[in-house]
C-alpha cells in the first residue's frame, strides 16, 4: 500500500463526510504540503491537530509512521494513532488497524491499546451496572511500588498491579510480587465475569503477558509455594483484605480495532457474589 495514494483516498473521503475538518487550512495545507513530498511541513500540521482529538489527522498521522513518511517507520505508533480515531467512529481508522494487527506482536499490541485507551478514556460512553459510580481507571497504570503491598487498595486494576512487577523482580521481593499478582489474577477475573465483550478479555490477556511473559523461574517457583495449604490460606486471607475492585474497567476498553466501549454484563451475579466466584475460580480459596 503506498501512502500517498491512501491519503488521497481518505482525504476524498473525508471532503465528503467531515466537511468542516477536511477544509480547515490547516488540515488542506498539510495535506498539499504531503502530496508535494514536503513530509515536515505535513507533520508539522498534522501532529498538532492529531493531539487534539481531529480523527482525521490521526489517521494520516498514522499513514505517515506506517510508511516512514517523514518520520521514523512505526507500525506501532501507527497503530496507536488508528486506535484513537476508530474510538471517535473513523471507518478508516477501523479498517487500517485491523489490517495492522497481524503484523504486531501481543505486547505492541497492548501498549498501543493502553495508550490510546488513556487518551480517549473520556470520550468512551460508560455504562454501569452498579448504583454507585465507581473509582474509574486509566489506560495508563497508576504509578505502584513493590514497597507498597501493605498499601494496596481495591481501586488499583490489573494493568497497575501487574506493571509494579518488574520492580519487584528488581529487589527480588518474591512475597510482595506474590501477592501483587495474585491480586491482579483475581480482579482480572472478577473483570472477566462481569464483562460481556469477549474481544476486551482479549486485551486483558494480552496485558497480563505483557508484563508476565519474561518472569524468573525463581519467582515462578515461588509462586507454585503458595497454591496449596497454608500459604494459599494466608494469600486468600490478604486479597479479601485489601477487598472487591472498585473501579470501572476501563483498561479493556480498547478491545481490537473497533474500540467500543466497555459493555457490562447487566445479568452477571451481584457484586459480593462475583467477588467470591473470582476468589474461587483464580485462586482457588478454601472457603
Amino acid at each position: 500500500m503506498r501512502v500517498w495514494a491512501r491519503l488521497g483516498a481518505i482525504i476524498g473521503a473525508l471532503s465528503l463526510s467531515t466537511a468542516v475538518l477536511a477544509q480547515t487550512p490547516t488540515f488542506e495545507q498539510a495535506a498539499k504540503a504531503f502530496k508535494q513530498g514536503n513530509f515536515s511541513a505535513a507533520l508539522a500540521g498534522f501532529q498538532p491537530l492529531a493531539e487534539q482529538g481531529q480523527a482525521a489527522a490521526q489517521v494520516v498521522l498514522g499513514l505517515m509512521y506506517a510508511e516512514g513518511s517523514g518520520v521514523p517507520k512505526d507500525p506501532e505508533t501507527a497503530y496507536t494513532w488508528w486506535l484513537k480515531a476508530a474510538a471517535q467512529g473513523n471507518a478508516d481508522a477501523k479498517e487500517l488497524a485491523t489490517g495492522m494487527e497481524p503484523r504486531l506482536n501481543p505486547q505492541q499490541i497492548a501498549r498501543a491499546r493502553s495508550a490510546a485507551a488513556q487518551t480517549d478514556a473520556k470520550r468512551l460512553a460508560v455504562k454501569t451496572a452498579a448504583p454507585a459510580a465507581p473509582v474509574p481507571s486509566a489506560g495508563q497504570p497508576q504509578k505502584l511500588g513493590c514497597d507498597d503491598a501493605l498499601a494496596l487498595k481495591n481501586t488499583y486494576t490489573p494493568l497497575d498491579l501487574y506493571a509494579a512487577l518488574p520492580q519487584c523482580m528488581e529487589k527480588t521481593l518474591y512475597p510482595q510480587a506474590g501477592l501483587f499478582f495474585a491480586l491482579a489474577g483475581t480482579y482480572g477475573m472478577y473483570d472477566r465475569l462481569r464483562v460481556r465483550d469477549v474481544a476486551a478479555h482479549q486485551t486483558l490477556a494480552a496485558l497480563k503477558m505483557t508484563y508476565t511473559d519474561k518472569l524468573p523461574d525463581d519467582f515462578k517457583n515461588y509462586l507454585a509455594t503458595l497454591s496449596s495449604g497454608p500459604p494459599l490460606a494466608q494469600l486468600c486471607d490478604a486479597v479479601r483484605k485489601v477487598g472487591s475492585p472498585q473501579y470501572f474497567p476501563h483498561y479493556m476498553a480498547q478491545s481490537g480495532a473497533a474500540a467500543r466501549p466497555i459493555a457490562m454484563d447487566e445479568s452477571a451475579d451481584d457484586p459480593q457474589q462475583l467477588w467470591h466466584q473470582a476468589l474461587d475460580t483464580y485462586l482457588h480459596c478454601p472457603d
